[in-house]
């Protein structure tokens, strides 16, 4: 599991969790979900609006209840792969954007789906 140090120039107040899912066979043969813990981060959750409309890169109209920053590292899964979990609420990750692509941080929208 990947952990980040801190933000140099911001303080980070949350640590979350990102956890990838992968398909596991059952013994009756079906798919089961299985979420893995792939990098503990810890950065800033901002409340947004729960009618706060972002837009995704591929142009879609998506809703976004949080956005969490942290600095960049590498992340190699799908966002349909991905779900974010922090202080035991559970997020859909909506977009993850390196802004301008340098590589130093990321911006990520967050849907709020367990209170």
């Amino acid at each position: 599991m990947h952990h980040t140090p801190r933000l140099p120039n911001i303080m980070p107040n949350i640590q979350g969790t990102f956890k990838r899912k992968q398909d596991a066979r059952t013994a009756r043969g079906e798919n089961e979900p299985i979420w893995t813990d792939i990098a503990d981060i810890w950065g800033i959750l901002d409340f947004q609006d729960e009618q706060t409309e972002r837009i995704s890169y591929k142009g879609k109209m998506e809703q976004s209840t949080h956005v969490f920053y942290c600095d960049y590292f590498p992340l190699e899964y799908p966002v349909h792969e991905l779900k974010f979990i922090c202080r035991g609420k559970e997020y859909d990750i909506l977009l993850i954007d390196d802004v301008q692509f340098w590589g130093v941080h990321y911006e990520i929208a967050l849907k709020l789906v367990t209170p």
